[in-house]
């Protein structure tokens, strides 16, 4: 304020001296009024208050990055979602990160097919399962690693695929170096069977431990006790869907 007011204060100064008494009461009231104004207007600026539009533009900013904390949540949220458990799913066999045990059965404790009918079964090429419905119900469900690269055939099949030879112990391919047990045939060269083995018969470990995502040159790949159970549980001409 007293910074306002110097010049004023000079002015008057030079001035009363040429100017009546009451010229210069009222000149002086009216630099005082100035000074009062100009105060009160320049005050904030001066003494480094925030101003409206500095409380809005800081308000901004933080909502701005509440917006942007809230939209990473959500991204990071939707990367990490599992895709919805079919009906008839276990807890076990729902999606995720964990790594599956390909030594043990997938899905828990095997149905008893001889109290079931209208068997058939569904291989999921997104979800990497297959599904032992009965009557069009789910009524099992495994882990799966189907083919690289589309390899699987999508279509409706029957077990056997109208060979004379449906199923065997074991098999070794000698171009593939790796061979498999318990296998069933889908169609053509298009098998279920274990995870894979060498020309030893001994379990690849590095290819058993993909069990659950795209990983075989078309067949469908299951733990050694799920292809065990396929194949001494599933007849020939059972129908199969791979979709």
């Amino acid at each position: 304020m007293m910074n306002l007011m110097k010049p004023f204060l000079s002015l008057w100064h030079r001035l009363r001296c040429r100017i009546s008494k009451d010229q210069a009461v009222l000149l002086l009231a009216v630099l005082v009024a100035v000074c009062i104004v100009g105060g009160a207007l320049l005050g904030p600026a001066l003494t480094g208050s925030p101003t409206s539009k500095g409380k809005n533009q800081t308000a901004g900013l933080v909502q701005s990055g509440s917006q942007t904390q809230e939209s990473s949540t959500k991204r990071k949220a939707k990367k990490s979602r599992h895709l919805p458990r079919q009906k008839g799913e276990s807890s076990a066999t729902t999606l995720s990160t964990t790594a599956i045990d390909w030594a043990k059965p997938t899905g828990g404790p095997y149905p008893q097919l001889s109290k079931q009918s209208a068997i058939s079964l569904e291989v999921d090429l997104a979800r990497q399962r297959v599904y032992i419905k009965a009557d069009g119900k789910t009524i099992y469900t495994m882990v799966a690693s189907t083919g690289l690269d589309g390899s699987t055939p999508r279509g409706n099949f029957t077990i056997g695929g109208n060979t004379d030879i449906t199923r065997g112990e074991s098999f070794y391919n000698p171009s593939e170096k790796m061979g498999a047990k318990n296998w069933v045939r889908i169609t053509g060269s298009i098998l279920f069977h274990s995870v894979p083995t060498d020309n030893k018969g001994n379990f690849i470990t590095s290819e058993a431990q993909k069990l659950g995502s795209p990983a075989s040159h078309g067949c469908v790949r299951l733990s050694v006790p799920d292809s065990k159970w396929i194949y001494d549980n599933i007849r020939t001409s059972t129908p199969v869907r791979i979709f």
